[in-house]
């Protein structure tokens, strides 16, 4: 009876086993598939924005999704990073949004869509509300020291920064890129060239937004050249560490030495590479310019024995063009027509953006697309023509023009006189090219600057409608350079 009984129970707890792992299996699916919860929206910041203009802004809170949809009533958001709590987002405020708070509202789109919102997050600030203003001021440069020759990041420090500030380091330095991170911290790329003025300079800044400038005496200096090593002292058999009064073995020195020379020779090595690779190219560049200033474009028909002369091509390389800078230029005016010599340059990410819609214009010709792409810069560069016109006389015309760059191969052919039977004959005793970058300048369009009373809401949907057709030309005009 005993044995039987064990047997009973030993029967009945292999059957609950599975029925057990079997019911927690199916909850633990039956949990899984329940629904995600909303997004929770903690903050956002910056919280407050004026008509007419745009920011990044941070979204932070809790369970956003990949297909997260940002939305505030009346304005145009775009999402440019994301991570599940944390969004970085673009927000552009039209020039008529009417003041007030908004919802942040945040819709997750992955399975059933789900809305988190934050009550009045964001606020439209009113004209009363607007404060002038902060005049650029320049408080750091670093580094602030470079040599001849060397490409440097630069970082400057100050209050009252903008994307179309002018910065000027003096004689020699030329900027090549800039970055604006906000209004007190600007970075740049600079190239010093190699005939730069050695010594300590101002740097130089001006606003035009805020027509204000300021300077940073010695806030940059331009270092000489390298003084020339000393000869190395070596030590003499008598300085020579000894390891009975605490120096290193010598085998150990020899050790060191011998690491250190596997590691010194490649540098020098490449060094050296570098510095004929340079003078390689240096002497091309100096045989090129040389070469230019002495060639022609045909062979005359008589010679000289012995006379030599080079013969000169072109070759425009048209997938290399790219937008430098745009130019607001004030046209001449009055009987003697003298053309105004205050014009107002802009780069930055203007100028970055329209060269991505060249690259484009290579995969698509979708014109809606270009169009779409090309609206907001217009709208950017109607509000710096606003700031930078309304101080001028009304209804001054304005050509916006472009500054491009790319590369020039010219191919050259050196002909030397030499006497044959049949008479003095041009033969071809050397061929080479060099390729260079070059500038042109490429009409955008015109316009008219602000009228008289004419407010600045309809200057710049007037401009607009001007300047998109204009930018669509000019990205097609760079496109087909050749």
């Amino acid at each position: 009876m005993r044995v039987s009984s064990h047997l009973k129970w030993t029967v009945r707890i292999m059957l609950i086993v599975p029925i057990v792992m079997v019911s927690s299996l199916a909850w633990s699916r039956s949990g899984a598939t329940q629904e995600p919860p909303p997004p929770e929206v903690a903050g956002i910041e910056p919280s407050e924005g004026w008509p007419g203009g745009q920011m990044q802004a941070t979204i932070w809170g809790d369970g956003f999704d990949k297909e997260v949809e940002v939305i505030i009533e009346g304005l145009e958001t775009e999402v440019i990073r994301h991570s599940t709590q944390r969004l970085a987002v673009q927000i552009f405020i039209p020039d008529d949004a009417p003041p007030g708070p908004r919802d942040v509202i945040l819709i997750n789109h992955v399975g059933p869509a789900r809305e988190g919102r934050l009550p009045g997050g964001f606020v439209v600030l009113g004209e009363e509300e607007r404060q002038a203003p902060a005049s650029v001021q320049l408080k750091a440069v670093e580094p602030s020291q470079g040599d001849p020759g060397q490409r440097l990041d630069v970082t400057l420090w100050g209050e009252g920064f903008g994307p179309e500030m002018e910065v000027n380091f003096g004689d020699g330095i030329v900027e090549e890129g800039r970055e604006l991170v906000d209004d007190s911290t600007m970075r740049l790329r600079i190239a010093i060239l190699k005939d730069a003025p050695p010594g300590p300079r101002a740097v130089e800044v001006f606003n035009p937004e805020t027509r204000s400038g300021d300077a940073l005496p010695q806030g940059f200096t331009v270092r000489g050249e390298k003084e020339t090593p000393g000869p190395v002292t070596r030590p003499t058999p008598t300085e020579r560490p000894d390891e009975q009064n605490g120096g290193i073995p010598w085998w150990i020195a020899g050790l060191l030495l011998g690491l250190l020379a596997l590691v010194v020779t490649p540098v020098a090595a490449y060094l050296t590479w570098d510095a004929i690779r340079r003078r390689r190219l240096t002497r091309q560049r100096q045989e090129l310019e040389r070469w230019q200033e002495e060639a022609q474009h045909e062979l005359p028909r008589e010679c000289r024995p012995g006379a030599k002369l080079p013969i000169i091509g072109r070759k425009v390389e048209s997938g290399t063009w790219e937008i430098v800078h745009l130019a607001f230029i004030p046209e001449p005016r009055g009987a003697d027509r003298t053309p105004d010599k205050d014009q107002h340059r802009v780069g930055g990410k203007i100028v970055r953006r329209l060269n991505e819609i060249v690259a484009l214009r290579k995969r698509t010709d979708d014109e809606n697309r270009l169009r779409r792409m090309v609206s907001p810069l217009a709208q950017q560069l109607a509000r710096l023509l606003w700031v930078w016109a309304r101080q001028r006389t009304p209804a001054c015309p304005i050509a916006v023009q472009a500054n491009v760059e790319g590369k020039v191969t010219y191919p050259f052919k050196l002909y030397e006189c030499q006497k044959t039977d049949g008479g003095n004959r041009w033969q071809e005793i050397k061929d080479w090219e060099g390729t260079v970058k070059e500038t042109q300048e490429l009409s955008v369009g015109h316009l008219v600057g602000p009228q008289a009373r004419e407010g600045k809401g309809p200057f710049q949907k007037r401009a607009v409608e001007v300047l998109v057709p204009h930018l669509l030309d000019l990205t097609s005009k760079v496109r087909s350079i050749e």
